[in-house]
């Protein structure tokens, strides 16, 4: 098998996977930017937080204590 046939086959397995990530990241940067998190903010979670209901549940619990002050 050639290197091309093996990236495309890859690939190919890819597209849905990476559909369901943008999928969950445009709701939490919805969802960040709901609770007031400025867009440095929220990249900054995605990048550092690597789980995704972490980043969910960390976005909500953030806005709770904003909200209660």
């Amino acid at each position: 098998m050639s290197s091309i046939t093996v990236n495309r086959r890859v690939l190919q397995k890819l597209i849905p996977i990476a559909i369901g990530y943008l999928a969950l990241g445009i709701a939490c940067g919805i969802l960040a930017q709901q609770a007031g998190l400025t867009p440095l903010e929220a990249l900054g979670m995605s990048v550092l937080v690597f789980a995704g209901s972490g980043q969910f549940i960390g976005i909500h619990t953030r806005a709770k204590i904003v909200k209660n002050k």
